[in-house]
């Protein structure tokens, strides 16, 4: 009825597990969700275009990480859902890869307020680190418990784990410091990259008073889908919109590469790891 164009920004597995029937019956492009799911990326789907890295790809950062430590027996926690299920099964591929042992894998119910029998079971595991798969309120009722506990096992956690930082360390009194998270855009404050430094003049000039990685990475999808609609010439049609995106090949936008043809629609590879401190920012 409304003749959208696109669709952007879909959050969670679920969602896009639901929704994407719709838009390729309906031929509307499906841009930049907030999903990394290995099963989205290994399918090629004409409607569907990505601009953050995969799942795997920070799963394969973090193991490779602890791999490089030395830490060869892990334990993952991970959401009882599709996501979660499905980003463990990836782990495990990458972890076996890289000879890492997973030594233990708990789920965690998304609405759940009591994580304690999880920790118990990981603590009896002794992994040398533990990976979180996990979103939303869950990963705050699981650091409480783990941190309550007294576990001593380093944690580390996908991008999407913690989704208030400030918010989050408020309600864990500092809790939250030590967690090392995967970053899927730069530091919105390192400015030394040319994608961060036009950010923050457009964001300075627009007025905007948010900022965060969550703001970085949706001006960095503005900025790729602007792309694409140029691309597409000035009858823009879906199908231009498409083609158009596809001709992008491999470039970078300000230093953030991207990667498009006809055969693929995944976007960025970039993944950096990041500690989160006592007050919720991060450092490298």
């Amino acid at each position: 009825e409304d003749k959208v164009f696109a669709l952007i920004g879909y959050v969670a597995t679920g969602n896009l597990i639901a929704s994407m029937p719709l838009a390729e019956k309906a031929g509307v492009p499906m841009f930049a969700p907030l999903v990394g799911t290995t099963s989205f990326r290994t399918t090629h789907n004409r409607y569907l275009f990505h601009v953050r890295a995969s799942y795997e790809a920070e799963l394969r950062k973090i193991v490779g990480h602890l791999a490089t430590l030395g830490i060869t027996n892990v334990a993952v926690i991970y959401q009882n859902s599709a996501f979660g299920k499905s980003n463990l099964d990836t782990c495990l591929q990458i972890a076996q890869g890289l000879q890492v042992k997973v030594v233990e894998s708990v789920p965690l119910e998304i609405a759940a307020t009591d994580a304690k029998p999880q920790v118990a079971t990981l603590a009896k595991a002794r992994p040398g680190a533990v990976v979180m798969i996990m979103a939303g309120k869950m990963v705050e009722v699981f650091l409480r418990d783990y941190r309550a506990a007294g576990s001593a096992a380093p944690l580390y956690t996908i991008s999407v784990g913690i989704t208030d930082a400030p918010g989050s360390a408020q309600r864990l009194n500092g809790g939250i410091e030590g967690l090392v998270t995967a970053s899927i855009v730069p530091s919105p404050q390192s400015s030394r990259m040319p994608i961060v430094a036009d950010y923050r003049r457009d964001r300075a000039e627009a007025g905007e008073k948010i900022d965060s990685y969550t703001a970085l990475e949706g001006y960095i999808v503005a900025r790729v889908m602007v792309e694409g609609l140029v691309r597409g010439g000035r009858s823009l049609t879906r199908d231009s919109f498409i083609a158009g995106m596809e001709s992008i090949g491999r470039t970078s936008f300000g230093g953030f590469p991207v990667e498009y043809s006809a055969r693929n629609h995944n976007g960025s590879s970039f993944v950096d790891l990041e500690m989160y401190t006592r007050s919720g920012s991060l450092r490298r």
